[in-house]
């Protein structure tokens, strides 16, 4: 006899989806915000800085495919539209122009801690979906490691930050 999957039911279902999409929306803003930052890099640490950005774009990029393929999975269309994605988001803090490396690490330091909050605000709404909440913690620790990486440029050998 085969046990039948364990479902969520519908009104859970929509709390967890929901909570899945703002994390979609955000990590899709970042890796558009990460690629911004590669093209508009300037000065002397513009290779190290430039080479490190594309592995986080495409870091990104797979997870937000993983998030969007979760929703699907759990019966909903997720929305991937960049319209309705600006729409839905409440502040990109990433700035328009061209940057040192020190100057973008300094912003992308701060685009990872409002990203990482909205991992940590979707982790306890997933909790009747064991799945979904196992997927946004696996994520968040990734781009704690990612944001950690970007810091790291800013931080002096003697270990004082900035």
């Amino acid at each position: 006899m085969t046990t039948p999957p364990v479902t969520t039911s519908p009104a859970d279902s929509a709390c967890v989806t929901e909570a899945l999409q703002r994390v979609l929306d955000s990590v899709i803003d970042l890796s558009l915000t990460l690629k911004h930052a590669h093209w508009n890099l300037v000065g002397p640490d513009f290779i190290s800085a430039h080479t490190m950005l594309d592995p986080q774009v495409e870091v990104a990029r797979n997870m937000a495919d993983d998030l969007g393929e979760r929703i699907a999975t759990l019966g909903v269309a997720p929305d991937g539209r960049l319209q309705a994605i600006a729409g839905r988001l409440e502040r990109s803090t990433y700035p328009f122009g061209r940057r040192s490396a020190v100057e973008t690490f300094e912003v992308l330091t701060e685009v990872y801690t409002d990203l990482l909050g909205a991992y940590h605000t979707a982790i306890p709404l997933l909790d009747d979906d064991p799945i979904s909440q196992d997927l946004v913690i696996g994520q968040a620790r990734e781009l704690a490691k990612n944001q950690w990486f970007v810091r790291a440029h800013l931080d002096h050998p003697d270990g004082r930050d900035g």
